[in-house]
């Protein structure tokens, strides 16, 4: 697979993982799978691509479209080790979904402060 069927890839697993219905095992169990898809593809990035695989990916910061950008904000800090400017842009994505009263911006949260314990 190459770099634009890669990235393509992945924005489609964003758009799986945004229509999961939680009531739905099946659905859930679709969702996991794609999550895991998601990881392999960004844990082979550097390596099939180098920069210019890491560059692309970057992008994908500026698709809001499925929370795409949320997915590779995560992504990014997790497993990528970006630049300061991306990290920043990716910790502020994180920080704006965190300012929410739902469940979901109750786990960003968390693991906003996970990283923020883990950079000490």
């Amino acid at each position: 697979m190459n770099l634009k069927d890669t990235i393509e890839n992945y924005k489609h697993l964003t758009e799986v993982c945004a229509k999961t219905n939680y009531a739905d095992k099946k659905s859930v169990k679709v969702h996991n799978q794609s999550v895991k898809m998601m990881n392999e593809i960004v844990n082979t990035l550097l390596e099939k691509f180098g920069g210019n695989g890491l560059m692309e990916f970057e992008k994908l910061l500026n698709v809001k479209e499925n929370k795409t950008n949320v997915w590779v904000s995560v992504h990014l800090l997790e497993k990528l080790n970006p630049n300061k400017a991306v990290e920043n842009v990716a910790l502020k994505i994180i920080s704006e979904i965190s300012k929410g009263n739902d469940v979901e911006a109750l786990g960003f949260q968390y693991w906003l402060k996970d990283w923020e314990a883990k950079q000490k």
